[in-house]
C-alpha cells in the first residue's frame, strides 16, 4: 500500500516539478544574460571604447553633461506633467552618447550641466561635481533618437556630416542608470529571487516526495491504531478497494489525496458525503467549474477532494451508499441546516430512513 501511495504522490509532485523546471528554463533563457551581467559585475566606464558600449553593463563617474534633449513624464491628477526621467548628452572623448537619469538625480545632473557650460565659457577652470552612475548601454529607441539628433542639429554640430556619418560621432547609445541589461535592478533581483524560490520549491517537493513525506498522515494513523489495526489488514483493504480516479473505497477505509498528501478515513468516522460544484468567473465570464467530493466526519472535520468530473464524484457516492448505509449521501439546504443546528438528529437520519423503510415493508406484508 505504502509503495503505491508513494508512487501516486510522486506522480502528482512530478507534474508540479516539471512546471517549476520549465518556468526556471524559460526565465533563465529570457533573463539569463542580464543575470550574467549582474554576477560578472559592471565594466569600468573609463576603460570602454566606442565599439564596446552597446549592451555593456558599466560603472563610472560622469564629469560633464550637455543639455537635456528629452523627457519622459506622466500626468498628475491635476493634469500637470510629472517628469520621471531625462536624457542628457554626454561627451565621450571626441564622441558623444546619451545618459538617461531618473528624477532622484535631476539635481546633480543639472548642476553638472551648468558647470560644464561655465567651463566651456571660461567661467571656471575645473569641473568639480561628479555623478556616480551604474547601468547598461542600449541602442536608443526611435523617439529618443529623433530628439537626440535634433539637439545636435540645433547646436550646429552636424554641419559637414550626413546623418548617417554623424552617428560615428554621436553614438546611438543611451546609458540608463540602475538598469542591468533590459531590466531595472529591482526587477532583476525580483526575478532572480523568484527563480531561486521556484528552485527551492522544486527541490523541497522532490526530497519530500522521495522520502515518503506525503504519506505522513497515513503513517500517523497507523501508529495511533497499531494495537487494533495491522498492516496486513490495511494492505488487504487497499488492494481490494474500488478505485475511482485517485480515490479508493475499501471495505473499511477511504483512501484519497488532498494536494500531494495521501489521506485515510475509517468509514465509521464518515457521516456525510456529497458532490460540490463551484463555478468560477472572471469579470462575469465563466472560466471553469471545480468538482469536489465533500466528506464530513463525526468530529465535523471537512475534507475537500478535488476530482476531474462530477461523474467520478457520483461513482464514489454510489459505492458509499451501497456499502456504508450510515453515511448521509447528497446535499440540500435542509441537511446543511440540520448539520449545523441539530447534529445529533443529523447523525440519525440514515437510521430514520431505514426504520421508515422497514415499517413500510411490514405494512405491505
Amino acid at each position: 500500500m505504502f509503495n503505491e501511495l508513494k508512487r501516486l504522490s510522486m506522480k502528482k509532485v512530478t507534474g508540479f516539478i516539471t512546471l517549476g523546471i520549465a518556468a526556471i528554463i524559460i526565465l533563465s533563457a529570457i533573463f539569463g544574460s542580464d543575470a550574467l551581467k549582474l554576477f560578472k559585475g559592471p565594466a569600468d566606464l573609463d576603460s570602454l571604447s566606442a565599439d564596446e558600449l552597446n549592451n555593456t553593463y558599466t560603472k563610472g563617474e560622469i564629469k560633464a553633461l550637455y543639455d537635456s534633449f528629452g523627457e519622459y513624464y506622466s500626468k498628475n491628477d491635476d493634469g500637470s506633467d510629472d517628469v520621471q526621467s531625462r536624457y542628457y548628452v554626454v561627451p565621450f572623448g571626441d564622441k558623444y552618447y546619451a545618459l538617461k537619469v531618473s528624477k532622484r538625480d535631476f539635481g546633480i545632473a543639472d548642476k553638472i550641466n551648468n558647470e560644464t557650460y561655465e567651463y566651456l565659457l571660461g567661467d571656471r577652470e575645473t569641473l568639480t561635481t561628479t555623478m556616480a552612475v551604474q547601468g547598461t548601454f542600449t541602442e536608443m529607441d526611435a523617439d529618443a533618437s529623433d530628439y537626440y539628433y535634433e539637439w545636435f542639429e540645433s547646436a550646429g554640430l552636424m554641419e559637414g556630416y550626413t546623418p548617417e556619418d554623424f552617428k560615428e560621432v554621436a553614438l546611438p547609445y543611451v546609458l540608463t542608470v540602475d538598469q542591468i541589461g533590459q531590466l531595472d535592478e529591482t526587477t532583476l533581483y525580483v526575478i532572480l529571487g523568484l527563480i531561486g524560490l521556484v528552485l527551492i520549491s522544486v527541490l523541497f517537493l522532490l526530497i519530500k516526495g522521495l522520502s515518503g513525506g506525503y504519506l505522513s498522515s497515513i503513517k500517523k494513523y497507523v501508529k495511533a491504531n497499531e494495537g487494533t489495526l495491522s498492516l496486513e489488514r490495511l494492505d488487504h483493504d487497499f488492494a481490494n478497494a474500488v478505485q475511482v480516479e485517485h480515490v479508493r473505497i475499501g471495505e473499511s477505509f477511504l483512501y484519497f489525496f488532498t494536494g500531494f498528501y495521501a489521506k485515510i478515513l475509517n468509514h465509521n468516522d464518515i457521516i456525510w458525503a456529497y458532490l460540490e460544484e463551484i463555478t468560477h468567473k472572471t469579470n462575469g465570464i465563466k472560466t471553469g467549474v471545480t468538482k469536489s467530493l465533500i466528506i464530513y466526519t463525526r468530529k465535523k472535520r471537512k475534507f475537500t477532494i478535488s476530482m476531474k468530473s462530477a461523474a467520478y464524484v457520483n461513482d464514489v457516492l454510489k459505492v458509499l451508499a451501497q456499502n456504508q448505509p450510515h453515511i448521509v449521501i447528497g446535499y440540500s439546504d435542509d441537511l446543511k441546516k440540520c448539520f449545523n443546528k441539530d447534529f445529533e438528529t443529523f447523525v440519525k437520519i440514515p437510521y430514520m430512513h431505514e426504520a421508515a423503510a422497514s415499517s413500510e415493508d411490514n405494512t405491505e406484508a
